[in-house]
């Protein structure tokens, strides 16, 4: 595909179901934007709510805004897809229906892609990047291709919205449509910024808007499994074939994963025990990280079990020595230099 001499400078990928209520709050912050040739790619996933004649009575009055219905109801990830596949300007941001914008970041976006050829893909810290910006001196920072990219992408790059892609760098048939794939933009942010360097943004974004949803009716609406996709991304970060790399992607998804058992646990107590145990021949296995949180926060039952059940899985003593490695360079050769 080609992203050349285009009417658009920029495109946003927004798919919708039955979000009426949600993209009604959200969608005139992003619309909001100084940027004039941006192009809004809406996909209505087939909503029966009234979102589509919203949409329409957007599209009539925004030229920018162009919208697109699926006949039938195709999912969340294949809708996303086709979104990236209508795109025709040389760069692409994923927006949420949910989500609130604060300050122009699709226009910070453009300015980092114009100023950096060698970027190929932009994020930022979703509802965290007000705290960012005041450790922060600059308004984003620029990882170098590999190890540093891949380490500063990957925890990020589940959270989609705020997700930016330069297209000329993004492989389509990369993208993974199998059944029961909830984060092929984990894997497609593992494959470009191998590859090419990438982007934080620090001064503006996206933040979360609180519509009373649980984790529980989360994972309901939105099909995820009891390991509400962690497996998933692991499975991405397995493929790399950088031992301390893994380490690193698995120290933080096991640092995300104690933080969302806290937060089940207080939702629903069974749930949370789910959610652990379906880590424990997975995360586990690559690193005790999650193992020790659970120690720390004093779920001593689930600790223990999680340490007897791997006795069956040998294989893990191996990870487990890259994991010591890690810890020491992390942490000991860390404190060492402050010193």
């Amino acid at each position: 595909m080609q992203y050349q001499n285009k009417p658009f400078s920029i495109s946003v990928v927004l798919p919708t179901f039955n979000r009426i209520n949600r993209i009604k709050k959200c969608l005139p912050s992003f619309l909001k934007t100084e940027v004039k040739d941006v192009q809004f790619i809406i996909i209505d996933n087939n909503s029966n709510d009234g979102t589509w004649n919203y949409l329409k009575s957007v599209a009539i009055n925004d030229a920018r805004v162009k919208i697109y219905k699926n006949p039938q109801n195709i999912g969340p990830i294949k809708t996303i897809f086709r979104g990236y596949c209508e795109v025709k300007s040389p760069y692409a941001i994923f927006l949420s229906d949910d989500d609130f914008m604060i300050g122009d970041y699709i226009a910070k976006c453009l300015e980092i892609f114009s100023k950096h050829d060698d970027v190929s893909i932009i994020h930022h810290s979703v509802d965290k990047w007000q705290k960012a910006e005041k450790r922060y001196q600059v308004s984003y920072t620029l990882y170098s291709k590999g190890y540093e990219a891949i380490a500063n992408m990957f925890a990020l790059s589940g959270a989609y919205t705020g997700l930016s892609f330069r297209m000329s760098c993004f492989n389509l048939s990369n993208f993974p449509l199998e059944k029961n794939v909830l984060y092929p933009q984990v894997k497609i942010g593992i494959d470009m910024t191998r590859k090419y360097n990438m982007a934080m943004i620090h001064n503006c974004g996206m933040i979360a808007v609180d519509f009373g949803d649980t984790v529980e009716s989360v994972k309901k609406k939105q099909n995820r499994p009891d390991s509400m996709g962690i497996n998933e991304r692991l499975s991405y970060a397995l493929e790399l074939k950088d031992k301390f790399l893994i380490q690193t992607i698995a120290f933080k998804l096991a640092d995300w994963g104690i933080r969302l058992f806290q937060k089940i646990e207080k939702e629903n107590v069974k749930q949370s025990r789910q959610f652990a145990k379906s880590l424990f021949f997975t995360l586990n296995n690559v690193t005790p990280y999650f193992i020790i949180c659970l120690f720390k926060i004093k779920k001593y039952n689930l600790a223990l079990y999680s340490l007897i059940s791997l006795i069956y899985k040998p294989s893990f003593f191996i990870n487990y020595i890259w994991f010591i490695i890690f810890a020491f360079k992390k942490f000991y050769l860390k404190r060492k230099k402050k010193n």
